[in-house]
């Protein structure tokens, strides 16, 4: 977690929201689409923060 979150720039909900599906593995790429967010207390999934779904380039780890 700390790797995507000080590597890549990604947000503490981006990082639990992240799924295998969106990590490229060959191409390097990680695709942000989803966050995980509280609402009323309990954990939902959610568009990233003002609805920016993103590519983020991975560095190697």
């Amino acid at each position: 977690m700390a790797d995507l979150g000080g590597g890549c720039g990604l947000r503490q909900g981006e990082i639990f929201g992240l799924s295998v599906d969106e990590v490229g593995f060959l191409a390097s790429w990680l695709y942000v689409g989803f966050q995980v967010k509280l609402i009323v207390g309990r954990p939902v999934f959610a568009p990233p923060k003002r609805g920016k779904v993103r590519d983020v380039p991975r560095r190697s780890m």
